[in-house]
């Protein structure tokens, strides 16, 4: 295998010798007999000849190994960052592109929203590459949340966005606003990449934090080369490394590796500092959807430039917020500006509550209690599946004002489930035999007026894990 391996190099170098060589070669035209202006003609066209005869080779085209090509592309990508390929990184090419959804979705929103993070980065001295940390990070969603609270499109936790100036609340996060975000993102990046001066390990603090970086250096001996100390790194960290790296090679050869091509039309917007307009807003609540119509843009458009407001209003808070519209609607809007805030709409935002979790308590009583449903609560909460702890904490969005929710909480029965209110209930009850796959939330609402926090008060129910098939319960029967 060796030797047919060496052959082949062999022969591939003597071809691209030959084809140089011809490329080369002067030829030198025979100037006709007799003639010595028509020689010294022809002397002077060969020069010119000579001059336009480089010939260029495509080296792509000419290299057949697969993975010579791909080390031969990775020295392109960039001068700032050393990209390295490994057997880890070949991996995770290969995954990333068997996921076609996940790469259509990236490309589509890479075109949306890069303009804008190239020109962003380039102003903070960041280099261009590091913008497909998005994808990795949430595959450049503006509104994404993972399981451990980290939000937006570059996935800042709270205490890191407040160090660099993104303020979130009720009503706005800036940690899902575009320009703000990617603002934050690129600083910190270059605050990492001043202390370690290395930009894989800029990638690997982003994100695991500097403490995690500094204590894998010092258990391999203080080497600050990645390679050197990877192993030594957070498991997570382990694969976010190589996973930019091979982001960046397919973001790189996105035509060549026969990904999806967009044409001008399929673009939705393309945001950029030149096409928006950031204006400053204080006190003043309007919906986008009312904001969209007096300006008379697609209301999509107003959504897509402003994420961080969390329920598509413009809230009247005592605080500065950016509202981002785009540069076409800009001179209309400050053309009626004060036609705009006088049509303010009275808006009833949802109020937060948070509700500690009780023993025998279950996101169905939960949900019960509060008026909302089960998959209201688990994805206000970022749940993935429907075990609780005793004293976890729940957000909880409420309708109308606190006056009327707390008064309305308050006649509801207490929390403690060992303690029913006889008075609610008549003498009469049902009684009803606990089939297979029955839930006391499904019992409850084929009777009107009971609740499954009813019927466990009732039964002296005190874990719902207690309901078993066969099991005889009483349904009470609510006084009209």
């Amino acid at each position: 295998m060796q030797r047919v391996y060496m052959f082949k190099k062999v022969v591939l170098i003597c071809f691209v010798l030959g084809v140089y060589l011809v490329g080369a070669q002067d030829v030198m035209p025979i100037a006709p007999r007799g003639s010595e202006e028509s020689a010294e003609q022809f002397k002077g066209d060969n020069k010119k000849l000579n001059s336009s005869a480089k010939v260029k080779v495509d080296i792509e085209k000419v290299i057949i190994d697969k993975e010579t090509l791909v080390k031969y592309r990775f020295k392109k990508i960039s001068k700032d960052i050393k990209f390295s390929y490994n057997n880890t990184v070949k991996s995770l090419i290969s995954y990333f592109l068997k996921d076609e959804k996940f790469l259509d979705r990236a490309i589509i929103r890479s075109a949306i929203y890069y303009p804008l993070f190239k020109e962003i980065f380039k102003e903070e001295g960041v280099p261009e590459e590091m913008i497909h940390l998005s994808v990795i990070e949430s595959c450049i969603n503006p509104t994404a949340v993972s399981r451990m609270g980290a939000t937006g499109i570059w996935q800042f936790m709270k205490y890191t966005g407040k160090m660099y100036g993104l303020k979130n609340g009720v009503y706005f996060d800036d940690r899902k606003d575009i320009f703000a975000s990617t603002r934050a993102a690129a600083k910190f990046m270059k605050d990492l990449h001043d202390r370690y001066n290395d930009w894989l390990l800029v990638v690997a603090a982003y994100n695991c934090g500097p403490g995690n970086v500094n204590k894998a250096i010092r258990r391999a001996g203080g080497k600050k080369n990645i390679w050197k100390f990877y192993r030594y790194l957070p498991r997570e960290t382990r694969g976010y490394v190589p996973s930019f790296i091979a982001m960046n090679y397919i973001m790189s050869y996105k035509k060549e590796l026969g990904l999806l091509e967009l044409e001008k039309d399929d673009l939705f917007f393309k945001i950029s500092n030149d096409n928006v307009e950031r204006i400053s807003v204080r006190n003043k609540q309007l919906s986008l959807k009312k904001l969209a119509g007096l300006l008379k843009v697609d209301v999509k458009q107003i959504y897509l430039l402003n994420p961080s407001l969390q329920y598509k209003v413009i809230p009247k808070w005592n605080q500065t917020f950016m509202l981002t519209i785009p540069k076409s609607s800009a001179e209309r809007f400050y053309a009626m500006k004060d036609t705009i805030w006088r049509s303010m709409d009275k808006i009833n935002i949802p109020n937060r509550l948070y509700h500690s979790v009780s023993r025998g308590e279950c996101l169905s009583i939960i949900a019960d209690r509060y008026n909302c449903r089960v998959y209201d609560l688990k994805s206000w909460n970022n749940l993935r599946s429907n075990t609780l702890r005793i004293n976890q904490k729940l957000l909880i969005f409420t309708k109308g004002n606190k006056k009327t929710q707390t008064a309305s909480l308050k006649k509801r029965p207490a929390k403690t489930l060992g303690s029913a209110d006889r008075t609610q209930f008549t003498s009469k009850y049902l009684v009803y035999t606990i089939r297979k796959g029955d839930t006391l939330y499904d019992i409850a609402k084929k009777y009107p007026g009971v609740s499954a926090f009813n019927i466990m008060n009732y039964n002296k129910i005190t874990h719902v894990k207690k309901v078993k098939p066969g099991m005889v319960i009483k349904i009470p029967k609510i006084k009209s």
